[in-house]
């Protein structure tokens, strides 16, 4: 742990992958994860997403898998599901790494934004096996990831809250700049980088098309979504 954050350096180096470089995504189905996939496709080929379940729900976002196959149907990419129970064990993490990595596949993306200690985390996982992590949005400004969102058309919804400060009015509204705005005034990470509230990717500028959905609400803190299909 010698070098904590000593990455830093090297950080617009890490926001960036070669040309056509085959890359796997750590895939969460939120808004961070669809602006940073995005802009990594138009750098490299992307091989899989890989997506963290607990008890069969999307880790943190609560989704069910129908969700994630829905949004990775309108990726076009394979998607690959890892148990949370298995995920914690950093050693499986390293050997999954080395599977892609012999395979040809040397980039790692990720869709964190500022937090450092996991930043640090997955650096150190990625280095052990012999792979590049990539964080296109790492230590950007708000206002700058504001702009790509609409640029991109990155489309998302809220469908967990977990600050007492947010309202369940919001529950089901898409992310955009004037919620952001409501967000800032409440004293809360706008981007709910610090777990303040959670999305679900609906449509973006690297899908085919937008999910067919519609939703449920649970309770005053949560919506599950259902994709509907043709």
């Amino acid at each position: 742990m010698d070098d904590k954050y000593i990455w830093k350096k090297d950080l617009n180096m890490l926001r960036y992958i070669p040309k056509n470089a085959p890359f796997v995504f750590m895939y969460s189905g939120g808004k961070d994860s669809g602006l940073a996939l995005s802009i990594a496709l138009e750098y490299g080929k992307p091989v899989s997403l890989l997506h963290c379940l607990e008890n069969d729900e999307s880790l943190f976002h609560e989704q069910k898998r129908d969700v994630m196959n829905a949004q990775a149907s309108q990726l076009n990419i394979p998607i690959r599901y890892l148990e949370y129970k298995w995920w914690v064990r950093w050693d499986k993490i390293v050997k999954t790494y080395i599977e892609y990595k012999e395979k040809g596949v040397k980039y790692v993306v990720f869709g964190d934004l500022n937090s450092e200690g996991n930043m640090d985390v997955q650096i150190k996982l990625c280095r052990s096996a012999g792979v590049v992590p990539c964080f296109p949005l790492a230590f950007l400004p708000y206002d700058c990831l504001l702009d790509e969102i609409e640029k991109r058309n990155i489309e998302s919804i809220i469908t967990t809250i977990n600050h007492s400060s947010i309202e369940s009015k919001w529950l089901g509204k898409t992310f955009n700049r004037e919620m952001y705005h409501c967000f800032e005034i409440l004293g809360i990470d706008s981007f709910g980088e610090g777990g303040e509230f959670h999305t679900t990717l609906v449509n973006a500028n690297c899908f085919k098309g937008p999910l067919k959905y519609e939703f449920t609400v649970v309770d005053d803190r949560k919506i599950c979504i259902n994709t509907k299909f043709d």
